[in-house]
């Protein structure tokens, strides 16, 4: 699939991904060596911020970079900012600590995760390179949460 990325490069989002949810410690480091050391095909891979799973996942990725068996530019990596981190407020220091605990330089694609159910009804602009980007060019992402419903009060978890 072939989408455009806002300026005359078109980016290329795999078909098929490694999905971590539910997989923690060392099941998400196993799923991820295995998705990059045993096959040739699968590069791409889906985390969040609410799974807490980012530090297994960078790690995993960094370590088949320098081992030699992917390049950072073969991946294609997705995460998502969870409902308890949206808003013009939060937003922009969840996604800082979403690229400190992955540590792989950019993400390919930033996620609004469950956008019905957030609490703020506003909007996150970001002009940062290093969140959203494909390699050699610059993208910029502008996204709304708008839920179209009124948002539950829950008590947002402690993240790291």
């Amino acid at each position: 699939m072939s989408v455009s990325s806002g300026s005359s490069e078109r980016v290329s989002i795999p078909r098929v991904a490694l999905g971590t949810f539910r997989s923690t410690g060392d099941d998400a480091a196993t799923a991820v060596r295995c998705a990059l050391r045993q096959t040739d095909s699968l590069r791409a891979i889906d985390t969040a911020s609410i799974y807490r799973n980012e530090l297994e996942v960078g790690r995993e990725i960094r370590d088949a970079i320098r081992d030699g068996i992917v390049s950072r530019a073969d991946l294609f990596i997705t995460s998502k900012i969870s409902p308890f981190e949206m808003g013009a407020a939060k937003a922009p220091a969840a996604v800082e600590g979403i690229l400190r605990r992955l540590d792989i330089g950019y993400l390919d694609l930033l996620l609004i995760h469950w956008p019905g159910w957030c609490y703020e009804h506003s909007r996150l602009t970001t002009h940062d390179s290093r969140v959203l980007r494909s390699p050699g060019a610059r993208t910029h992402a502008s996204l709304r949460a708008r839920p179209p419903f009124p948002t539950r009060s829950r008590k947002a978890p402690a993240f790291e």
